[in-house]
């Protein structure tokens, strides 16, 4: 970071070092850590090889393979909501992806986006933050613990009822960001329809949050009362 840059910095190539930027309100600080690739051990290759690369588009294949920095961007917030600061956020982190032909990754949630893949470049969409992930022993988040937050899951889902639950993980992950956290013991959803939050065995990895239908319900059933009930 330079105090004397100023706005002549933002006319030069990006190069090695550390930048910084602060909102227009400056409530939230960004740091940009600019390094190639090997230096801040990221690997393309690996990345490529691995699960997390299945399905990726060609383009997206294409960029990571030929990067040559390394953006990483955290950043510091003093808003009373965490919102505005991951909206400021996606908006850097898309205006440098479109600059510099880049891709926006996000390990923590197994997501590496082009700029126009964004749900909300503007604004705040979970979808952007998050992932769902599903496999055949559950479905769950991936992405909240980068907020210092616990993932989420559902287990033993019907395979009809997959959507259902992953698009109900989404609402209660932008519910946890707006509202506040959720913890063992709390019930979600609604009086009639009330689902249990309990804490998941999980011997590796960031702590998870299991949410359990109640009896005599599947999992689809319940969210689909839950909707129907917030419909009303």
């Amino acid at each position: 970071m330079s105090a004397g840059g100023g706005r002549a910095l933002l006319e030069k190539p990006i190069e090695r070092g550390t930048y910084g930027f602060a909102s227009l309100d400056k409530k939230t600080a960004l740091r940009l850590a600019v390094l190639p690739p090997a230096e801040a051990g990221f690997h393309p290759d690996a990345l490529l090889q691995s699960p997390a690369a299945v399905g990726l588009r060609e383009e997206v294949r294409w960029r990571i393979g030929s990067a040559w920095w390394l953006v990483q961007i955290t950043f510091e917030s003093h808003h009373a909501e965490v919102i505005p600061a991951l909206t400021f956020w996606i908006s850097v982190a898309r205006r440098m992806a479109e600059l510099t032909a880049g891709v926006i990754a996000d390990p923590l949630a197994e997501k590496y986006l082009l700029p126009e893949d964004l749900h909300d470049p503007q604004g705040f969409d979970i979808r952007d933050h998050i992932s769902v992930i599903q496999s055949p022993a559950r479905i769950a988040t991936r992405g909240m613990s980068k907020f210092a937050l616990p993932e989420m899951q559902f287990s033993d889902v019907e395979p009809d009822e997959r959507d259902l639950a992953a698009g109900f993980l989404y609402s209660v992950a932008d519910a946890v960001l707006h509202r506040g956290p959720i913890e063992p013991g709390n019930q979600i959803g609604t009086v009639e329809v009330p689902i249990d939050v309990a804490a998941a065995p999980n011997l590796q990895g960031p702590t998870v949050l299991e949410l359990i239908p109640p009896p005599g319900k599947t999992v689809g059933q319940a969210v689909t009362l839950i909707h129907d009930a917030h419909e009303r």
